[in-house]
């Protein structure tokens, strides 16, 4: 069979390995290593059963065959109860007891008691968490010298448990062989475990450095755009005190000085909204929500702001459409991207609003005859990584409006997305589930 037959079944393989071991978001690595070790300790078990039963060692087949149920109950308590610490435990009780139980009747130092001792101590060291290693490992180096000690006062303590040389070579042969399986498989499991661990962390620090760089991009840019207004108004004021001014020089500075102030204030709101994104994560309120009484004031809003500059804003038409939404946020979106539109449509220019019913989605549309996106720009519209760019007016911005615009889309299930052609407009597009 060619590798590429065989990939669909080492991908069903591995998602079924994924799902008895559990995966990274709910275990941790060691209980994942101790679901993996339980699955790997019953097939090895259930070998060396049978191997010591064909060699005729009734009373070792036994020990193994018993052992196992109470793994699948420690794998159990681990998996699906929450409780790996527990089981961990149990396996570290168990296996001890049994070792001290059974080691002068099974040859004692010529069985393989101690080898056994020595795969449970290493299995402990590879799961136990660290509160439990500071016992586990002093008590399992403690048994270890006493029941060598013990043995060596009282070596006719010891029940002989092999007649045939034969059969002690093939009994210590497959449990050197278990052993050396059992410690190959897991130190592969650790590292498996820890280059994957190792990927996350280089995955998490690469998305922290772009994201800081994202951060350091925008808190430079709102320092200068914070800063150009109040200069404004300082400016003003000392115009005032200083200089006379007619009605028509003061009404054309009070003009600029209220739509620097409204630019502003949009600006803060955003960068309020994304900050409280950043630090507490969004809280979201799903609602049925009417896009015609919920939307229609907002864009009634937007209104006045596009006839100041002379340009026509044009309601949607009545709608009875429902979608299942965050209001607030489904409000700020759209008022992100009329804004927008008003920026960068000239004095005489249309922007429309529209909602359309299309194969089962409802779609909201904004659509302007602006000065549009350059093509090489169109990656980078709902980026931080866009440079700030002025409108038709010279309007200000930071070009958070849109980032905010599609991750506020996203988290409401939704998508967003735009055309648009350098000197012939824009036209975003927002689709949602109809309810």
């Amino acid at each position: 069979m060619s590798p590429l037959t065989l990939k669909p079944l080492y991908k069903h393989i591995a998602k079924l390995w994924n799902t008895f071991t559990g995966d990274s978001d709910s275990f941790d690595i060691e209980a994942r290593i101790f679901h993996a070790i339980v699955i790997i300790a019953t097939v090895l078990l259930t070998i060396n059963g049978l191997t010591t039963c064909i060699i005729g060692m009734a009373a070792e087949s036994v020990y193994a065959f018993a052992f196992i149920p109470v793994l699948w109950l420690m794998y159990y308590l681990s998996r699906y109860k929450g409780k790996p610490g527990l089981s961990i435990i149990i396996l570290g009780a168990l296996g001890n007891a049994e070792c001290i139980g059974v080691y002068f009747l099974t040859g004692g130092s010529n069985g393989d008691n101690l080898l056994m001792l020595t795969a449970i101590t290493f299995i402990l060291l590879a799961v136990a968490p660290k509160k439990q290693l500071k016992v586990w490992i002093p008590l399992n180096c403690a048994i270890l010298v006493g029941l060598i000690f013990a043995e060596y006062l009282h070596p006719e303590w010891v029940v002989p448990l092999y007649d045939d040389p034969a059969i002690r070579l093939m009994d210590q042969a497959q449990s050197y062989l278990i052993f050396f399986v059992l410690l190959v498989i897991i130190i592969m499991l650790i590292k498996s475990n820890y280059y994957t661990e190792k990927r996350l962390a280089d995955l998490r620090e690469l998305e922290l450095i772009k994201s800081n760089e994202a951060k350091n991009k925008l808190f430079s840019i709102v320092a200068h755009d914070l800063r150009a207004p109040l200069a404004s108004v300082q400016n003003y004021l000392e115009l005032l005190k200083q200089v006379y001014l007619t009605e028509e020089e003061k009404s054309h500075i009070q003009d600029n000085l209220l739509n620097s102030t409204k630019h502003t204030s949009e600006m803060l709101t955003n960068i309020l909204s994304w900050s409280k994104a950043q630090m507490d994560g969004m809280s979201l309120n799903f609602v049925k929500v009417n896009l015609e009484r919920s939307l229609n004031p907002t864009v009634a809003l937007q209104q006045h702001m596009a006839k100041e500059k002379g340009i026509e804003l044009i309601c949607p038409e009545p709608s009875e459409m429902i979608v299942t939404a965050d209001p607030d946020m489904l409000q700020l979106v759209v008022r992100n991207i009329i804004s927008n539109a008003i920026k960068f449509t000239p004095a005489g220019g249309k922007i429309s609003v529209s909602y359309e019913e299309r194969e089962k989605e409802c779609y909201i549309i904004i659509s302007d005859n602006g000065i549009g996106i350059a093509k090489e720009n169109h990656e980078q519209v709902f980026s931080l990584k866009s440079q700030s760019t002025y409108g038709t007016n010279n309007e200000k911005g930071v070009g958070l409006g849109l980032v905010l615009s599609k991750n506020y889309v996203e988290l409401q299930n939704g998508k967003i997305w735009f055309e648009s052609e350098e000197g012939s407009g824009t036209t975003f597009f927002l689709s949602f589930g109809l309810n």
